[in-house]
């Protein structure tokens, strides 16, 4: 079975594709506006669940959706990139990784030499939603809408062409969106042209490669700005001896990866909880997401054993300078994380 890598680097860091044409390094983001943005990017989220599920609507963990931001990169805090070809010769594209993502769509392509899909063709119903629209004076064109909340974020003309994996020199024909609206500032001050899509749906990439990867991928983030990563396809590349955590499908949430949390501990403390919260609709893998979250009743509980504990070292409470956090301490330093 064939295999590929990516590299994947970190846009604000000197390994990025734009970093060579900077006059100054780019501003990272405030502790403040990582976390803001992290709370549209679970909102988000939470949105699609209860657009999905007409039982999900009383739920209180799926309230609160109103206010998901009119962005869809600002939905993920992800500054982790890949660079991609597409088209004939391949255009160099720049492209945040997502698994949250269905579509791979960009915005820096000149489409004369790919295929334009028309509203009749099969392959426009691969999309979860779409209309059809002008596009190149082509009428009954096929167009995405990549919206969550209200309002599309990235919209565009639907089209394949030939993807080229520059690492390796893989090519293969590949669906794709072309962009003519965009409404995301992080994603013009990154200086990236789109979204890779690493989502489940037939439409992503998981999905279109799957007869030549068989539906396998890793990914290891920069541990640092300065450094890279990897996103690799294929069968394993690791150790015999390194452990794993098994996904789990969701036919009501096809798109998305989940695990199964069985336990939380704090310290040696085995919390009791109610593993009911934790099973619907199960706990997402994300890679846009920055702070794990869990349902209330979970973080509650965990919340008071973890401030039991911290009190009996002789920690104090501080006020949080970020309204999502309510349990900081003050002058901590030197901490002993129990195993």
């Amino acid at each position: 079975m064939p295999k590929s890598t990516f590299e994947v680097f970190d846009m604000y860091g000197p390994c990025s594709p734009s970093a060579a044409a900077r006059t100054s390094p780019m501003k990272m983001p405030s502790p403040h506006d990582i976390l803001r943005l992290d709370q549209l990017r679970v909102k988000a989220l939470q949105a699609r669940f209860k657009s999905n599920s007409t039982t999900n609507k009383n739920d209180s963990r799926f309230q609160d959706t109103k206010d998901v931001a009119h962005l869809l990169v600002e939905f993920s805090n992800s500054n982790h990139a890949i660079t991609i070809g597409l088209g004939t010769p391949p255009q160099i594209q720049t492209l945040i990784f997502d698994i949250g993502s269905d579509i791979t769509w960009s915005n820096g392509l000149n489409s004369d030499s790919l295929q334009i899909i028309s509203c009749d063709s099969p392959s426009c119903h691969f999309l979860p939603q779409h209309t059809c629209e002008t596009f190149k004076n082509l009428e009954n064109t096929c167009f995405y809408n990549i919206g969550y909340g209200y309002g599309p974020n990235s919209k565009g003309a639907l089209i394949r062409g030939i993807l080229t994996i520059q690492q390796t020199g893989d090519m293969f024909q590949f669906l794709f969106g072309c962009a003519t609206e965009v409404s995301s500032q992080m994603l013009m001050n990154l200086n990236a042209n789109g979204v890779l899509g690493l989502g489940k749906d037939p439409i992503s990439f998981v999905s279109q490669t799957e007869d030549i990867y068989n539906g396998i991928f890793s990914y290891c983030f920069p541990s640092s700005p300065s450094s890279t990563g990897f996103l690799k396809l294929g069968p394993r590349d690791y150790p015999d001896n390194m452990r794993f955590t098994p996904l789990i499908a969701s036919l009501s949430y096809p798109s998305f990866y989940f695990i199964n949390i069985i336990s939380i501990s704090v310290g040696h403390v085995q919390l009791s909880i109610n593993l009911l919260d934790l099973r619907f609709p199960g706990t997402v893998i994300d890679s846009g997401t920055v702070v794990s979250r869990l349902p209330l009743n979970v973080y509650i509980t965990m919340r008071n054993e973890f401030h039991r504990q911290m009190t009996n070292y002789g920690y104090q409470t501080a006020q949080s300078p970020h309204h999502f956090f309510d349990t900081c301490y003050n002058d901590i330093h030197e901490f002993f994380i129990p195993p």
